[in-house]
């Protein structure tokens, strides 16, 4: 609470947490445009910052190597500046943030993100009498068509993006999107039905808003115990 910063960065109280080896520590909250990274070694009083570090994008992503140094280690460091010159308890030595590209991440996210669609909307279609194996693969099929484009989509736009607002805004319309294609997919080319009555091409367009809803609640709900594959 008593760190003074020299740009007059300042720390908020509610956003700390005890690190321990390649632990993550995220701001998923409305997070601010710049920012600084302060660790903090109680037993010595002394601090490691980093310089001003900005948002690239929507979902930006840092590494902090402190070469498997343990905490009394890091905490001698604090105590000498570059040039060696001892540093007063209360001050900071400088820690440098490197930009990660998250491509695991992103990966493992997709893929989680890409199952729970699959599941939820194919357990729908059994529910919705769809239970032909070949209902199951073609539904299975446009929704793996669907999340692709859906995903890259998001990503070209989240990497250029740093605005919540933008990247919501963008999501609906391409949820939208995609349940509308997948409407017409089942609507006119769904094995096993008769895509000439109109009866049965309300049936499969129904079917897909529902699904889509539905596993966008499901996502929405897994997000707040999964928050990593979101």
């Amino acid at each position: 609470m008593d760190y003074a910063d020299a740009d007059g960065y300042y720390f908020l109280c509610d956003l700390f947490t005890q690190q321990h080896g390649d632990a993550e520590f995220g701001w998923g909250y409305y997070p601010p445009e710049r920012f600084k990274l302060l660790l903090y070694f109680p037993e010595s009083d002394t601090f490691l910052c980093s310089g001003i570090t900005e948002r690239y994008a929507f979902d930006s992503l840092y590494a902090l190597d402190l070469g498997g140094r343990s905490p009394a280690e890091l905490a001698a460091l604090t105590l000498t500046d570059a040039d060696g010159s001892p540093i007063e308890a209360g001050s900071a030595g400088e820690i440098t943030l490197d930009k990660s590209d998250g491509t695991h991440q992103q990966v493992v996210g997709f893929l989680g993100r890409l199952a729970i669609t699959l599941v939820v909307e194919l357990a729908v279609a059994w529910g919705w009498g769809y239970r032909k194996g070949r209902q199951l693969l073609f539904i299975g099929v446009v929704n793996l068509i669907t999340q692709c484009a859906l995903n890259a989509a998001l990503l070209y736009w989240g990497a250029q993006q740093n605005s919540r607002g933008f990247i919501i805004f963008w999501y609906i319309l391409l949820e939208l999107a995609v349940t509308g294609i997948e409407a017409a997919c089942y609507a006119g080319l769904l094995p096993g039905t008769e895509p000439r009555d109109a009866g049965t091409r309300r049936r499969a367009a129904l079917y897909a808003l529902i699904a889509n809803v539905l596993s966008f609640l499901a996502g929405l709900a897994l997000s707040q115990v999964f928050p990593a594959i979101f």
